[in-house]
């Protein structure tokens, strides 16, 4: 196996203190919020002082909102939060195109003991052929599908 062919992890970078509320509501517009923060509309812009919602996915109409506790065959257009109390396996789609958009969240804020392994489904993850493994807390990631050369990017 080639040194690039291993699975791997992407640190965020973002040291989060205190309490991390990730409460679901929703709003006044029918928005739902997590924490307060808009996460899911059908605007195309992030929320602005009067109240606005949130931004729109790659296709300009709303993410869906998918909350998971098992083993899960991802949809592009979605935006996960995992509550689970033990390891997933999250596989991305067969056929994705260019400009697909996948959002996971660590909702349970565990993913350090339970480690959340994103199943790269024969596409390659920032330009390597190993699944991506999640085991920040409450990291939240979001996946594009770039195409063949490099894949789904992670940032």
């Amino acid at each position: 196996m080639a040194t690039n062919d291993k699975n791997f992890k992407v640190k965020n970078g973002i040291t989060l203190e205190g309490t991390i509320n990730t409460e679901l509501t929703s709003n006044n517009s029918g928005g739902i919020l997590i924490g307060g923060l808009p996460i899911a509309s059908g605007a195309t812009g992030p929320a602005g002082p009067t109240g606005a919602t949130g931004p729109a996915g790659a296709s300009g109409s709303a993410m869906s909102l998918v909350e998971i506790t098992t083993n899960t065959s991802l949809a592009a257009g979605s935006k996960y939060f995992v509550t689970s109390s033990s390891a997933l396996t999250l596989t991305l789609p067969a056929s994705p195109v260019v400009n697909d958009q996948i959002e996971i969240f660590d909702a349970s804020g565990n993913a350090e003991t339970y480690n959340i392994t994103i199943a790269r489904n024969t596409k390659l993850i920032n330009g390597n052929a190993g699944n991506l493994i999640i085991d920040t807390d409450g990291g939240w990631y979001i996946l594009l599908y770039t195409g063949t050369t490099y894949g789904w990017k992670v940032g």
